[in-house]
Formats: C-alpha cells, sequence, structure tokens
C-alpha cells in the first residue's frame, strides 16, 4: 500500500472509537511511517461488515484479505433433538 493512502487511511480509522475500530500500536506506526521497519502482519478489528465496507473504500482496494472473529459465547452450543431428529 502507498505512503500516501496508508496515512490517509490511518488518519480516517482514528476519528472513530476502539469500539468501532481498534488498530494495533505496530499497525499505527506502519501506517504513520513512524519507524522504518515494520515486520508481521498489520491488522485492526472493526466492529461489523458496515465498518468493513468503508475502511475497504478508504483503503482503495488494498486489503488483502478479511475474517470474521466469532466469539465463543455467542455460538449456540444447544440443540434440541427434537427438532434435529424430525422423521
Amino acid at each position: 500500500m502507498p505512503i500516501k493512502i496508508r496515512q490517509e487511511l490511518i488518519s480516517w480509522a482514528e476519528k472513530y472509537n476502539n469500539d468501532d475500530i481498534y488498530i494495533t500500536p505496530s499497525t499505527i506506526n506502519h501506517f504513520k511511517s513512524i519507524k522504518k521497519y515494520h515486520y508481521g502482519t498489520h491488522y485492526f478489528y472493526v466492529k461489523d461488515s458496515k465498518m468493513i465496507m468503508l475502511i475497504s473504500m478508504a483503503a482503495s482496494g488494498y486489503i488483502r484479505r478479511t475474517e470474521e472473529f466469532v466469539l465463543r459465547n455467542s455460538i449456540n452450543t444447544e440443540s434440541n433433538q427434537e427438532l434435529l431428529c424430525q422423521p
């Protein structure tokens, strides 16, 4: 991602609070070009699919992938056997 787009993206993303977009410190440093070398993957967490769409537009197509993080306690672990085993 070109430096200009990185800096514009991070300045745009910093306008939101950490509940909407959480950016790791190493990602902030990389996007602001504070340090010359940053190793590893740069990532941030977003609240919902609407925010993913906004970031992908702001990043001008330079996002490689998105992954969905599902909290364990939000998964329905109980099943109703009567509903699952209908004849």
